[in-house]
């Protein structure tokens, strides 16, 4: 299509019937309501549910859709576009998601400005990351001055999953509630684990690739975290902080060099999650699919949803449940030891990631709330774990 709506204003009727045609079944959208969603939740997105009102009753014609489009807040958009968030959900849809074992909402439609030059950014990063620190930084500012000016256009149309209950990071999950959410990871990585075809796909990123621009980003962005969570760090997680400045880009090529590699969410929390039934919860927010280490996003998930107060025994209970359904599903040759030791570094991996939250805007309201109890949730996942320990040594022996 040759227009492509970046404002939630420009989603009109006749636009709607133009994208919707093959969905609505010959009728046509005469009016549409726009209600803006998820204030806190989406930092590079921006989410409406369009209510449709049609020319003629159509039975089965979805008349509630999801618009999602690049947010607005021009500081997020560019680390958005910087990140390839907006190609690679709008890919994912398109070529992934009939293939994952996740529930994904429906498709109807997938609208971008095509970059030949995308399929080149897994061997531009591969490429930044062996050049000398300072040069680095200046290649980091240039493609920070080339994502603000970016006028590529996105727009994704898909099912509308309500009554379905957005998972609440904020209030958290127990134990007993994060087991059904592991175990459909496991499900969901099984047919990608250690996958050819995977591999192929140049738009799903590899997770080693920038590892030094990842490092980068976390040194200068580490006096910001320290200074806005100050009253929140203890002398250890200070500790912890210094050694990911100093051990990260060996912690992280040691995990990516010995981890099995299968399909990885990236964003993988509750607020990413529909719950309707007791069945595994429906997946969205597909912006950071990659391929990496498989504990990732159980790591990922478990630093956001369980409570400080969840003692260590519980949480290597989860995972020993993911490793099991990992077994179940057909995996061989990963014990629960290294399935242990992987889920320990991408503990610390996702805290180094986090530390960049500086470079997106969280606004005043939910988003700081969350990204505060975040940290204070992974600190307590971190306390017990000897950094030097899970570098040096290959495996880590199970409780």
């Amino acid at each position: 299509m040759s227009e492509i709506p970046q404002r939630l204003d420009e989603l009109t009727p006749a636009w709607l019937s133009q994208a919707l045609d093959g969905v609505l079944a010959g009728a046509r959208v005469e009016r549409v309501e726009v209600e803006p969603l998820g204030e806190g939740e989406g930092f590079v997105g921006m989410l409406a549910r369009l209510r449709l009102e049609l020319d003629r009753p159509a039975p089965g014609v979805p008349t509630r859709v999801i618009a999602k489009l690049p947010t607005e807040v021009a500081a997020n958009r560019a680390t958005g576009e910087l990140l390839g968030a907006y190609e690679r959900e709008i890919r994912f849809y398109r070529e992934l998601a009939p293939r994952v074992a996740y529930r994904t909402p429906a498709l109807y439609a997938a609208l971008m400005d095509e970059n030949p030059a995308s399929r080149f950014g897994p061997a531009i990063l591969r490429f930044v990351d062996r050049l000398p620190r300072w040069l680095v930084r200046a290649v980091l500012a240039c493609f920070g001055w080339i994502a603000r000016r970016s006028r590529r256009r996105y727009l994704l149309l898909i099912e509308d999953l309500a009554p379905a209950r957005v998972g609440d990071q904020l209030e958290g999950r127990s134990p007993a509630q994060c087991e059904p959410v592991l175990r459909a990871i496991a499900e969901a990585q099984v047919p990608f684990w250690q996958s050819e075809w995977l591999a192929q796909q140049y738009w799903i990123a590899p997770m080693d690739a920038g590892l030094r621009i990842a490092h980068e980003l976390y040194l200068s962005s580490r006096p910001l975290f320290e200074a806005r969570y100050r009253a929140r760090l203890s002398p250890r997680d200070r500790e912890v902080l210094d050694w990911l400045a100093e051990r990260a880009p060996a912690l992280t090529q040691r995990l990516h060099a010995e981890a099995p590699v299968s399909l990885v969410h990236g964003d993988f929390r509750l607020d990413n999650l529909l719950f309707d039934d007791d069945r595994a919860p429906r997946v969205v927010d597909w912006q950071g699919v990659a391929r990496g280490p498989a504990p990732y996003d159980v790591a990922y998930f478990l630093s956001g949803a369980l409570m400080p107060e969840v003692p260590v025994e519980s949480e290597v209970s989860l995972v020993a449940g993911y490793h099991r359904a990992l077994l179940e599903g057909g995996v061989q040759g990963y014990a629960l030891d290294a399935c242990l030791r992987d889920y320990r570094r991408s503990l610390l991996g996702v805290l180094h990631r986090m530390v960049t939250i500086d470079r997106v805007e969280l606004g005043d309201g939910r988003g700081v709330a969350l990204f505060d109890t975040w940290v204070d949730r992974i600190f307590a996942r971190i306390a017990g774990i000897d950094c030097d320990g899970l570098l040096q040594e290959r495996l880590i022996a199970g409780p």
